[in-house]
C-alpha cells in the first residue's frame, strides 16, 4: 500500500487509504454494495465498491494536502487558464489536450507548460508577456 490505496483481490480494484495511514496493516472487509477499511478494528474509510479490473477510487480527502489540487486538474481547468493568458496559448494548450486519447493524461504536459513557462494571467504579465508566449508557442509548436 505504498501508494496510498489497498487491493480487492477478488474485484482488482484499488481503495484509497487516508494518507496518514500509508504503510500501516489495513483490513478490508466488503459486500456486494460496500468497501470498509479498518485499522485496528477501527473503521477508518468507507468506498462503494466498484468492479473495475486495475482502477482506482480515490476520496480525495485520503491525499496529501500538497496533491489535492491535482483532483481539480481536468481538460477544461488548463483551457480556462489558458484564455486567460493569450488565444495562442489557448490554441496550443487545446493541441496539446487533442493529442492524447484520453485527455485527462495530457494534463501532466499542460502544467508543465502554462507554469513551468512563466505564463500568468494578463493582469499580472509584464507589457512583453504577449510576446513571450509567441514565442515560445511558435517553438513548441516546432519542437513538438
Amino acid at each position: 500500500m505504498k501508494n496510498g490505496h489497498v487491493y480487492l483481490t477478488e474485484d482488482q480494484h484499488y481503495y484509497s487509504v487516508p494518507c496518514e495511514l500509508i504503510g500501516k496493516k489495513i483490513k478490508l472487509q466488503y459486500s456486494r454494495s460496500q468497501v470498509e477499511l479498518y485499522l485496528n478494528y477501527e473503521l477508518i474509510a468507507t468506498h462503494k465498491r466498484i468492479r473495475s479490473p486495475h482502477n482506482y477510487t480515490t476520496d480525495p480527502a485520503h491525499l496529501p494536502m500538497q496533491h489535492r489540487y491535482v483532483s481539480e486538474w481536468s481538460p477544461g481547468f488548463f483551457m480556462e487558464k489558458a484564455k486567460a493568458i493569450d488565444p495562442v496559448v489557448e490554441h496550443y494548450i487545446s493541441q496539446v489536450l487533442a493529442k492524447k486519447q484520453h485527455p485527462e493524461q495530457a494534463t501532466e504536459p499542460a502544467w508543465h507548460f502554462i507554469y513551468e513557462n512563466g505564463f500568468v494571467t494578463k493582469e499580472y504579465a509584464p507589457a512583453n508577456g504577449r510576446m513571450k508566449s509567441d514565442i515560445t508557442i511558435t517553438k513548441s509548436l516546432t519542437i513538438s
